[in-house]
C-alpha cells in the first residue's frame, strides 16, 4: 500500500468516514484484481502490486512482447469498474442496500475508472498511450515520450488543484496525485535505462520468439555506434539493419556485439 493511501485511511478514521473509505479499498482492491487476473490468464508473472487512492500499479518480472495482451492486462482494471456496477443497483433493488449507498458505490467505480482511463502514467491510461506509442516509434523513444506525458499530466492536475487558492478552495487530494505522478515519472525516467536495457535482453536470450514478428528494414549510418542502431529497435519487429549499398545485419549480430561488450564500436566495423 503506498503512503497516499495510509494517509488516506487516517484521515477517514480523524473525520469518521471509515466505512466509505473501506469500500473505496475495496474497489481499488477488485480493479487491481481485474489487472492481475487477466495478466495471470496470459501467464504472465506478478512482482508485486502497489495500492494507491485512484488504482494501483501492478509490475511484471519481464515485459510482455505482445501489445495486445497488454491493452487487455490495462482494459481489464476499469472494465471491472464498469462491471460492479449493476451489481449495486441489484442489491439496491433486493434492499440489500440503501438507495445512498448504492449511488455512492456507482460514484465511486465511475471516478475510479474515468480518472484511470486519463493519459499519464501510471494511470492506466497513460499506460495504454505508451503502448500505443510503441506501436508507431522505436521502444527506448517511447518510453521518453510516456515518462514526459506523465510529468506534462502531473502540471495540469497541480495546477487545476490549485485554480482556486485565492478563495482558500485549493482541492488538496488532487494536489496530492500530481505530487505522486510528478515523483513516480521522475522515478520513472531514471529506471528508463534499465527498462530497455530488459527489452534487448529479453530479445537476446529469446531470439526464436524476435523471428516469429514482421520483418522491419531500417536504415543505419556507418559511423552509428551499435548501441545507437539498437535504440531504434521497435517492439513486435523482426528487425534487419541495413546500410547502402545493400550490407545487411540482422538484429541477432547487434545484440551479440552488444552484449559482449563493443556497444561502443561502430556498425562500419561489423560489415564485411
Amino acid at each position: 500500500m503506498h503512503l497516499l493511501f495510509w494517509l488516506l485511511l487516517f484521515g477517514a478514521v480523524v473525520t469518521g468516514r471509515f466505512l466509505e473509505i473501506l469500500t473505496l479499498f475495496g474497489i481499488v482492491f477488485i480493479h487491481e484484481w481485474g489487472h492481475v487476473s487477466m495478466a495471470k490468464s496470459f501467464g504472465w508473472k506478478i512482482r508485486e502490486i502497489e495500492l494507491l487512492p485512484f488504482g494501483g500499479v501492478a509490475r511484471f518480472d519481464d515485459a510482455p512482447e505482445s501489445w495486445r495482451q497488454e491493452v487487455c492486462v490495462i482494459l481489464a482494471g476499469p472494465l471491472t469498474n464498469v462491471a460492479m456496477i449493476p451489481f449495486s443497483y441489484l442489491f439496491g433493488q433486493l434492499g440489500w442496500w440503501p438507495p445512498p449507498w448504492v449511488d455512492y458505490f456507482v460514484t465511486v467505480n465511475l471516478i475510479i475508472a474515468g480518472f484511470n482511463l486519463l493519459p499519464f502514467p501510471p494511470l492506466d491510461g497513460g499506460r495504454l498511450l505508451h503502448v500505443l506509442a510503441a506501436c508507431v516509434w522505436p521502444y527506448l523513444q517511447s518510453l521518453r515520450q510516456s515518462v514526459w506525458a506523465g510529468l506534462a499530466g502531473a502540471v495540469c492536475l497541480g495546477g487545476f488543484a490549485l485554480l482556486g487558492w485565492q478563495t482558500g478552495t485549493v482541492h488538496l487530494n488532487l494536489l496530492l496525485i500530481a505530487a505522486f505522478l510528478g515523483f513516480h515519472n521522475v522515478q520513472e525516467w531514471r529506471q528508463i535505462p534499465y527498462r530497455f536495457l530488459r527489452f534487448l535482453l529479453h530479445r537476446q536470450r529469446h531470439p526464436e520468439l524476435s523471428r516469429r514478428f514482421r520483418p522491419l528494414m531500417l536504415p543505419v549510418v556507418a559511423d552509428w555506434s551499435i548501441r545507437q542502431g539498437l535504440e531504434r529497435m521497435y517492439r513486435e519487429r523482426y528487425h534487419l539493419f541495413v546500410h547502402p549499398p545493400g550490407n545487411l545485419i540482422r538484429e541477432e549480430e547487434l545484440l551479440r556485439h552488444y552484449f559482449d561488450g563493443h556497444g561502443s564500436r561502430t556498425i562500419r566495423e561489423l560489415m564485411p
